[in-house]
């Protein structure tokens, strides 16, 4: 697996059975996790699943996108059902503009600022930590807000809000950065 491959780049074959952390390292790891045929359960440690268990797990990675727009929609129906008023825009929209637009701000300025002081963190890290911030919002954050008594519907609306606006947001900023489609 690459656990091996990395050790054994490095001259330190022992160490395989003690590395249990995320292989860090530029766009060539990524790339050769993506390019694999098939990207395993479990890659970096050469597993492969197949049949009947490989088509399970297939099929959950497929549904977890519309599990999670599901969770959403009944999140806000729930909280449409208990609440006496609708909440205002003001009360979730600037939340969601934050979310989009001054966290992937704050981190790129964190990041440069890393950077400038010596950090080892190269461009290409510092882009996709700063496109990993311009994602919207997660939606286990409504299960959260359900399991702390939070106001949920506002928490839906912050999600839906940030996942509308990250359709525009996120490709802006994928654009500024000079990000292509492969191909």
């Amino acid at each position: 697996g690459l656990f091996a491959q990395a050790c054994a780049q490095f001259n330190q074959p022992e160490l395989t059975h003690h590395l249990s952390q995320v292989l860090l390292g530029h766009a060539d790891v990524g790339q050769a996790l993506v390019d694999h045929p098939r990207v395993a359960l479990l890659s970096a440690t050469g597993l492969h699943t197949s049949g009947p268990l490989d088509t399970a797990l297939r099929m959950l990675a497929d549904s977890a996108t519309p599990v999670a727009l599901f969770t959403i929609g009944a999140v806000l129906w729930r909280a449409g059902q208990h609440a006496h008023t609708r909440t205002p825009l003001a009360h979730y929209l600037p939340v969601a503009l934050i979310k989009l637009l001054l966290h992937p701000a704050l981190v790129l300025l964190a990041g440069a600022t890393a950077q400038h002081l010596g950090a080892p963190l190269s461009a290409f890290q510092l882009l996709v930590l700063t496109l990993a911030a311009a994602l919207p919002s997660a939606s286990n954050v409504s299960l959260l807000t359900e399991r702390y008594g939070a106001d949920s519907g506002r928490v839906a609306r912050i999600i839906l809000a940030s996942t509308v606006g990250a359709f525009a947001s996120f490709s802006a900023l994928a654009w500024l950065f000079g990000v292509q489609p492969a191909g």
